[in-house]
């Protein structure tokens, strides 16, 4: 029995390395891409106060070239975004931090692409026990645009939540359920 052993069919190339100054750290949260073929990510280090940054990884040329699009530089507009991006239609990145905010339970935040920068915005405070107890995963949106996330020390038990942010004339609203019947 043979478990893992196509190795030979595939070859690894690393197009970017990290860990020198503004650098991303701890990539946990994957990479989204673009029809232009432009990767995205978060990163929960890194960046210039060492606290996380969203950043772009582009071809050039032979290479590739990485650049930073927001690093976090307080626990006020979140910090350790290890959690996945989300891309709209439109261009927009959509992502969160498990810590910091208004309430220092973690943030959700939107980063626009503005004459060739970026715009970062919390779109929502999320209150819940200081710490990394915030959303953790990658956020997922409906065909409305509703966002769609969980926590991890959140809710009424502080064992976690699912929650809903709907868009209101650009500002969201946020909708916790207060219970789920899980089957098996």
């Amino acid at each position: 029995m043979e478990f893992c052993s196509r190795s030979a069919d595939w070859a690894k190339t690393t197009i970017a390395d990290y860990g020198n100054g503004d650098d991303p750290e701890g990539l946990f949260s994957g990479l989204i891409i673009d029809h232009a073929g432009n990767f995205y990510g978060s990163s929960d280090g890194g960046g210039t106060a060492n606290i996380g940054s969203v950043y772009e990884v582009t071809r050039s040329g032979a290479g590739w070239t990485t650049t930073l699009l927001h690093s976090f530089t307080s626990l006020a507009t979140g910090a350790y975004a290890n959690g996945g991006l989300l891309m709209d239609q439109a261009g927009n990145l959509y992502g969160t931090a498990p810590s910091g905010g208004a309430s220092g339970g973690g943030i959700v935040f939107e980063l626009s692409p503005s004459n060739g920068g970026w715009n970062y915005s919390v779109i929502a405070n999320l209150i819940g026990p200081p710490g990394l107890n915030g959303p953790q995963g990658s956020l997922t949106m409906d065909g409305a645009g509703n966002l769609y996330g969980t926590t991890f020390g959140d809710g009424a038990f502080q064992c976690g939540n699912v929650f809903k942010l709907t868009s209101s004339g650009g500002a969201m609203d946020l909708h916790r359920p207060v219970r789920f019947h899980l089957r098996r």
